[in-house]
């Protein structure tokens, strides 16, 4: 695999938002924007959007070139395989296509647990140090990679990625998470302000504002009677025909937080009626209607 073909891979998920020029390294980590973030305050960097379908479909390839498609770490990694025919069966062809299908790529990815998105975070955060050690001339790109040889933060900082000694100069590494319950409501507090700049109506001036789909609007409609509503829809709003900064923190989905069974937003099987900056309990596990973004702020490595 050729340098440039590993940065069309993991372009949307680990490159957007990246510097494709040389930093000063004296600037590390002040300069740097993960990328899919905004930064919203000193060390936070918020993602623009959920993560999608898309970006769930880079982290199964690179698990399923690493350690094979028959390996209990691919398996566990897939989302729940009936989550749609658990919601309403009449949605049940969506288990075939809403993942994989080119016309759903950029569609929130949902029918995950709180384990799978964790992991998430972690292998997010290994894939952007590593990028951004090869784009320093840090270290080298190999071209393959398997499971005695692929890069993890831990390795690289122990000295046990390719005989790899820390340099100095990056002692700071990307640290994605599960957002806070406090990170949800900070970033509720601020997107209109983020969001105005592009956005002649943000959403607390908007006096009609409702989630994309809530329970008074959306009503599935069975297939067979010549077509269905979709319940979730691109990740990306426009603001005044421009894409908005933080999108869709209040509806589409609703989304994990680090406390398990702790969801903050609204989706289309909540109400209009409720806050939206709504927080839940739920213990009913993977579904149609909760998924995820991540949080990141930049970690000095420390080895006690």
């Amino acid at each position: 695999m050729k340098i440039s073909t590993y940065i069309i891979f993991l372009n949307l998920l680990i490159l957007t938002g990246c510097s494709l020029f040389r930093l000063d390294a004296s600037n590390y980590p002040e300069a740097e924007l993960p990328p899919g973030t905004i930064k919203l305050k000193d060390n936070f960097y918020f993602d623009r959007t959920e993560i999608t379908n898309h970006h769930w479909c880079e982290y199964l390839y690179w698990t399923s070139k690493v350690y094979g498609e028959e390996s209990e770490e691919y398996s566990s990694a897939l989302p729940y395989p009936k989550t749609w025919l658990k919601y309403d069966p009449s949605y049940s062809a969506l288990d075939t296509f809403y993942l994989r299908h080119p016309s759903y790529r950029d569609y929130p990815v949902v029918g995950l647990t709180y384990e799978q998105v964790s992991d998430f975070a972690k292998w997010r955060s290994d894939r952007v140090f590593e990028y951004l050690l090869i784009r320093e001339e840090v270290i080298e790109f190999h071209k393959t990679y398997n499971i005695d040889t692929f890069f993890t933060i831990e390795k690289y900082f122990s000295g046990q990625y390719m005989n790899y000694q820390p340099d100095s100069r990056f002692m700071y590494y990307p640290s994605y998470s599960i957002p806070s319950e406090s990170d949800y409501l900070f970033v509720d507090s601020v997107q209109d302000s983020v969001n105005e700049q592009i956005d002649r109506f943000p959403l607390k001036k908007n006096p009609n504002w409702s989630p994309i789909w809530c329970k008074e609007t959306f009503e599935p409609l069975n297939i067979q009677s010549g077509g269905k509503l979709e319940p979730t829809t691109h990740v990306f709003q426009k603001g005044n025909r421009k894409y908005r900064i933080i999108n869709h923190l209040n509806g589409n989905v609703r989304e994990f937080t680090s406390t398990p069974n702790l969801y903050f937003g609204l989706s289309f099987v909540d109400s209009c009626s409720q806050p939206r900056n709504k927080l839940e309990y739920d213990t009913t596990g993977a579904n149609t209607y909760t998924g995820f973004r991540n949080v990141c702020t930049f970690r000095k490595w420390n080895s006690d």
